[in-house]
């Protein structure tokens, strides 16, 4: 099935960057590996849907835009990603400390992300116009087959 297949790609092509593209200087999004195995994909009566499960909803949209300028990140969430990535504490402070100055930095001019631009292309390498036209002209000519198919049989066993 066309948007069984379509569905999987765009999955895995989001799953794949999230994991492998660099973004930053600091490499992939990928840290705890658990916004990459949040997306999925359903399949709906008119094509599929790409969901987003657990804690991850709530920043997904942050690994295409970075985060805004605002309210600070958790507490001690900073330090997990330091961990996560194996960054070295060149100025020797505490990782409280360490936490606190990203956390305030990140609240003041938002994530590096953000400060680039925000244009990750995490998601946008996957959904977007160009490859919801390709997929449409992959489907409708099936689409229309199908039906034609379907009338014929129609007529066909009237005719009978």
């Amino acid at each position: 099935m066309v948007f069984q297949e379509f569905a999987e790609l765009t999955v895995k092509g989001i799953q794949d960057n999230i994991r492998t593209k660099r973004v930053t200087k600091y490499g992939p999004m990928n840290a705890s590996g658990l916004a990459a195995e949040s997306v999925y994909y359903r399949l709906t009566d008119t094509g599929f849907q790409i969901y987003v499960k657990g804690r991850a909803v709530a920043y997904f949209d942050t690994l295409e835009t970075g985060r805004r300028p605002g309210k600070p990140p958790p507490k001690g969430s900073m330090i997990e990603w330091v961990e996560l990535r194996n960054i070295p504490n060149k100025w020797k402070v505490t990782s409280e400390i360490a936490d606190n100055i990203v956390r305030f930095s990140m609240a003041k001019k938002g994530s590096n992300l953000y400060q680039m631009g925000g244009n990750s292309g995490i998601i946008k390498d996957f959904i977007n116009p160009e490859l919801i036209k390709e997929l449409k002209d992959e489907v409708i000519p099936i689409y229309v087959e199908n039906v034609t198919n379907y009338i014929l049989g129609a007529f066909k066993s009237n005719a009978a």
